[in-house]
């Protein structure tokens, strides 16, 4: 993906833009405004599920993919997940189901744009608001299982991370799936803190 990321444009975009480590920077600033500039949100009245926490799954995925060793196809594909993954969303609840209409937007989006399509990030994005069992058994069959549920796992976990902006009680982490996860805490802890701070309160 040869994207350049122009100056940012908001507190909140030189703040995420600063925070991504040097190892991973370009990749996120290219991720970065593919979702500013590319990514369509089909609900715009959400106040929880804007771009700015997609912006902040996107940085953790990275953190998260590059601490556990990860292969940078695997951590590619959880990056392009994580842009995607709530912009499909009917409402701020479960709304169980919008990670198949995300995923399914996903396909539409290379297709029309003559772009790669991945498996696992289909599957990574259609199950990312399901039990964990359901979807590791959806991918226990599929010809790159693995592929599949790694980039599940990550997607997941670099979500879950997001919950702190409802507070403390919001993450259950003995749900989290990578011990990078659980090493990032304080981390995640301060970056949506401080990054929460500069949205202003209009939908994202």
């Amino acid at each position: 993906m040869s994207i350049l990321l122009q100056a940012p444009v908001t507190a909140f975009d030189h703040y995420l833009t600063a925070e991504s480590p040097k190892a991973f920077a370009p990749s996120f600033r290219a991720f970065y405004r593919f979702l500013r500039e590319e990514v369509q949100f089909g609900w715009t009245g959400s106040r929880d599920h804007t771009y700015h926490h997609c912006a902040r799954v996107l940085l953790f995925t990275l953190m998260i993919g590059r601490l556990e060793g990860l292969a940078e196809d695997r951590i590619h594909d959880a990056a392009l997940a994580a842009v995607f993954h709530d912009s499909r969303r009917l409402d701020d609840g479960f709304d169980v189901g919008h990670g198949l209409r995300a995923a399914h937007y996903y396909r539409q989006y290379t297709n029309a744009h003559r772009r790669p399509f991945s498996r696992p990030v289909y599957a990574a994005i259609a199950f990312h608001d399901r039990d964990d069992a359901l979807a590791l058994k959806a991918f226990q069959h599929a010809p790159d299982a693995e592929n599949q549920r790694t980039v599940w796992r990550l997607l997941k976990d670099a979500d879950a991370l997001d919950r702190l902006r409802f507070g403390e009680a919001a993450l259950d982490q003995t749900y989290l799936r990578t011990q990078a996860a659980l090493q990032l805490l304080p981390e995640a802890r301060r970056i949506v803190q401080e990054s929460a701070a500069l949205v202003d309160q209009r939908p994202g």
